[in-house]
């Protein structure tokens, strides 16, 4: 990863509000306060047009995927525009090439059935809202379900539900750029520094928080 962080925000038709603008203000707010960690904040979309999310705000998109260029972390909101995104083969491959990179997920809610989707998920522990939990376990039944609002397991952020949105927002930062600044941008924010452990640290013996999401939703 280059000293220069580049973030994007996932903007599509049908994306819920919240899962988008609270992790892009929290994100924005860090690259505005600190300049000087180079961070680059963007709504990005598969084109440039409109997207109008779930209750009716239409956002414009700051660029294309292809015009936005490297991406160190992407943010994926959840919502009832996942669908068509979830068949959408350009989509799938994207996700899947930038899953070969470096790049941080950050999946907000029902936003990590894209990435079970496009088979970039396998065993890792993840946060997932309960009405999602019996689809994601179809597409990553290897996957591990915390029981935590959010879970980390490496490069991979999840959260289970709004509650989690800004939790997960500022982990994101701890992980781009330490502890430190997070809890810093956590203050400004007026929010809790979240306690979040990242799974991939832990061994067998620490894993009695979590289940097999297909035993969970059974």
């Amino acid at each position: 990863m280059s000293d220069h962080i580049r973030i994007g925000v996932l903007a599509y038709a049908g994306a819920d509000e919240f899962d988008l603008i609270v992790p892009y203000d929290t994100l924005s707010i860090w690259a505005q306060r600190w300049p000087r960690d180079q961070v680059t904040v963007a709504a990005i979309s598969r084109e440039s047009r409109p997207q109008r999310l779930a209750k009716g705000i239409r956002i414009i998109p700051e660029a294309t995927w292809a015009g936005f260029g490297r991406l160190d972390a992407l943010v994926i909101p959840g919502g009832p525009g996942l669908i068509p995104l979830m068949n959408d083969q350009i989509t799938r491959g994207w996700l899947q090439r930038l899953a070969e990179t470096k790049c941080v997920f950050a999946a907000m809610c029902t936003g990590v059935l894209l990435l079970g989707n496009a088979g970039v998920i396998e065993d890792e522990h993840v946060s997932v809202h309960s009405e999602a939990a019996e689809l994601l376990s179809a597409m990553a039944p290897k996957a591990q379900h915390a029981s935590t609002a959010v879970a980390r397991h490496g490069r991979l952020i999840t959260s289970s539900s709004a509650h989690g949105t800004l939790d997960a927002a500022i982990e994101l930062v701890r992980t781009l750029k330490g502890a430190s600044r997070a809890e810093e941008v956590a203050s400004l924010v007026g929010h809790p520094t979240p306690q979040v452990v990242d799974q991939s640290h832990l061994g067998e013996e620490d894993d009695s928080n979590v289940t097999t999401l297909r035993a969970d939703a059974s």
